[in-house]
């Protein structure tokens, strides 16, 4: 999994799913509006997200 730094690049524009971390919790969330939205609530913004990364496809898959 390759994280990468808010401040190198964001993901697209659009809903996408995500893994995001601050360097001390790693959580699911998406990519909604410009902004990171916990991923059972996206009316929650997350604002401690300094690191994002894709999800990792199925098992089988690289």
């Amino acid at each position: 999994m390759k994280w990468v730094s808010v401040g190198d690049e964001l993901p697209r524009e659009g809903r996408t799913a995500v893994m995001v971390s601050n360097g001390h919790t790693v959580a699911p969330a998406w990519w909604v509006d410009g902004g990171f939205s916990a991923f059972c609530d996206r009316n929650l913004p997350l604002r401690w997200v300094t690191h994002w990364s894709r999800f990792p496809g199925p098992p089988g898959h690289y």
